[in-house]
């Protein structure tokens, strides 16, 4: 589950997924009004994103490629190898070899590289899906976070994505490019955590678990 630009969209499940449910608004979602899109490809993973109408995902377990679909024509624009992942899925699997976060202003790809086993994140181009700028972190293998999310320039990793409650344990800024091991309580109430989402307008964290929604407040 995402937002942007107010609208928020939701695919089910995280294996061969081919359609986007798209609410208008918050309301439209707590409603269950909305409109559903079939896509043209099949998608894998849970942490796909969505930047100013188009979806940015994998459509298979290696990670090579990334994709950028169109959501008003549902046609695929761009699809760019990625050579140095190492495909590892993290703590849970679930396909999840290369996480998508995008902000209002930016998109970012998050995966563990070949290059030493290390922790990269990549800011890319939204319309040619280039890498713009990189930064690799000094965090430990990607299975050692349950969960990664990011508020603004700042990424986070959660200790556990099955245990309730978990910690906070790391931090990489990537404007000062510094990294912290924190120690921050995380209620993490459905007990199931493998996508976190920043939400801009609200400024909380939300997922889904099991068909129901959680959202949590945030000070970091």
């Amino acid at each position: 589950m995402k937002e942007n630009e107010k609208k928020i969209y939701h695919i089910i499940g995280y294996s061969n997924w081919n359609s986007i449910r798209i609410y208008n608004d918050f309301e439209s979602f707590k409603n269950q009004n909305y409109n559903e899109l079939k896509l043209s490809i099949k998608g894998c993973g849970s942490n796909w994103t969505i930047f100013k109408n188009n979806l940015y995902c994998c459509t298979d377990t290696s990670g090579k490629k990334i994709f950028k679909i169109n959501l008003k024509t549902n046609k695929i624009e761009i699809e760019k190898e990625i050579n140095d992942n190492n495909g590892d899925a993290g703590q849970w699997g679930g396909y999840n070899t290369v996480i998508f976060i995008s902000n209002p202003q930016s998109i970012y790809i998050i995966y563990q590289s070949n290059n030493g086993n290390k922790l990269v994140i990549r800011e890319l181009n939204p319309d040619s899906l280039e890498i713009i700028k990189s930064w690799e972190t000094d965090a430990k293998t990607k299975s050692s976070y349950g969960a990664i999310f990011m508020i603004g320039k700042v990424l986070f990793g959660i200790d556990k994505y099955n245990s309730s409650p978990t910690k906070i344990i790391y931090k990489y800024d990537l404007d000062k490019k510094q990294s912290n091991n924190i120690n921050m309580n995380f209620q993490n109430i459905g007990g199931y955590d493998t996508s976190l989402h920043y939400c801009y307008n609200t400024g909380q964290l939300w997922t889904i678990n099991n068909g129901k929604f959680y959202s949590y407040d945030v000070q970091l």
